[in-house]
């Protein structure tokens, strides 16, 4: 049986929620978190399928129940994109907590981050932040 991964036993912050899903939010009846790979499910999620589809679901839902989540109301699924992933703003697995979490603790190097770019060029930027990270890019001379 795979163990669908949670990243904090925290539910996100509102402001997180907000931050992410402002102008960045999208509804379905049958959404898959990409974070952890679970399945969430309104009361609706049949009205868009064909009978294959709902008969393959049906059986995974057999043999593999704690992959699927169910809202309690009629309400669509809602979830944002992040990061190139479709993350479920109710999710179990918590993913924006984990976010919110890093933010909070390289709080520090993102400000030192926005406080260079806004002051220096783009090509001392560049170099400065290459030589922090320690990346290096092939084909620029410095």
């Amino acid at each position: 049986m795979p163990k669908y991964r949670t990243y904090s036993n925290l539910v996100p912050s509102v402001l997180i929620r907000e931050l992410i899903s402002e102008d960045n939010t999208h509804s379905g009846d049958l959404v898959d978190c990409e974070a952890c790979n679970r399945t969430h499910l309104s009361k609706n999620w049949k009205m868009s399928l064909g009978k294959r589809e709902i008969g393959a679901i049906e059986g995974s839902l057999r043999e593999r129940p704690e992959k699927y989540c169910f809202t309690d109301d009629s309400e669509p699924i809602y979830y944002s994109e992040f990061d190139g992933k479709k993350i479920v703003l109710e999710c179990p697995c918590n993913f924006l907590t984990s976010v919110e979490e890093r933010w909070r603790r390289q709080r520090g190097m993102i400000e030192e981050f926005f406080r260079q770019s806004d002051t220096q060029d783009k090509k001392t930027f560049l170099r400065t932040v290459t030589r922090r990270s320690g990346f290096h890019i092939v084909g620029r001379s410095s």
